[in-house]
């Protein structure tokens, strides 16, 4: 019997499964998924990963699992041999994203704006007036007087109508351009293909500042 309610049952169940599966290098859990890295998935499976379950007192509802799945989803995305590719279900909430009428919608305005702004810079810090309405107790009224919010919602809506997924397929290779100065930092993830008539894809792109103390080692060092 688990001694945990709602509100603490993904960490607690995530922790457990960690410490379960802790010895096992080439397996990662994510809730109640196993990830298991390596080409001999079902000799490790067999041989690795039901041991270490059944050893640890778990118990599996085999019909409801799907043992040797060359992909899984994972986050919003369908992870596996052929790469990364978005679910249909997170495709169809995001181009069907509705000017909220509810507080629900805020929230999932808000859910989608963080998950988009893992892929898209400078498209998180739409969700900071967003953040409060997820709060047990917020209220649509008082989302109805917030104009910042709503505005955050109205570009959030209308950014997504120009959003293009794109991560990578794993057909080409993944070349990582980075520049620096004395200040900060930047990068591009390209996926680039033998074939020159393919339009190379921008998968991510990312920068940031140097932190205080980092710009004194610097300094010190030059």
């Amino acid at each position: 019997v688990a001694g945990f309610g709602a509100a603490t049952f993904p960490w607690e169940f995530q922790q457990r499964v960690d410490l379960t599966m802790q010895e096992d290098r080439k397996s990662k859990a994510y809730l109640d998924d196993l990830h298991v890295g390596t080409g001999a998935h079902i000799e490790h499976l067999r041989k690795v990963t039901l041991p270490a379950l059944r050893a640890k007192n778990w118990l599996i509802n085999l019909p409801k699992c799907q043992l040797v799945a060359t992909s899984a989803p994972l986050l919003g995305y369908r992870v596996g041999l052929g790469g990364w590719s978005v679910t249909q279900k997170k495709k169809s909430l995001v181009e069907g994203l509705r000017e909220p009428a509810t507080i629900e919608d805020v929230v999932s305005c808000r859910c989608l704006v963080n998950w988009l702004g893992k892929r898209i810079p400078f498209f998180a810090p739409l969700s900071f007036h967003l953040n409060k309405y997820s709060r047990k107790s917020a209220k649509f009224a008082d989302y109805i007087k917030d104009k910042e919010a709503q505005g955050a919602a109205k570009w959030t809506r209308k950014l997504l109508s120009t959003v293009s997924f794109r991560p990578p397929t794993g057909s080409g290779a993944l070349n990582c351009y980075v520049d620096a100065s004395d200040y900060g930092w930047g990068y591009i993830l390209v996926e680039e293909y033998d074939d020159s008539k393919v339009e190379a894809r921008i998968c991510d792109v990312g920068h940031g500042t140097f932190s205080d103390s980092e710009l004194y080692w610097t300094v010190t060092e030059k």
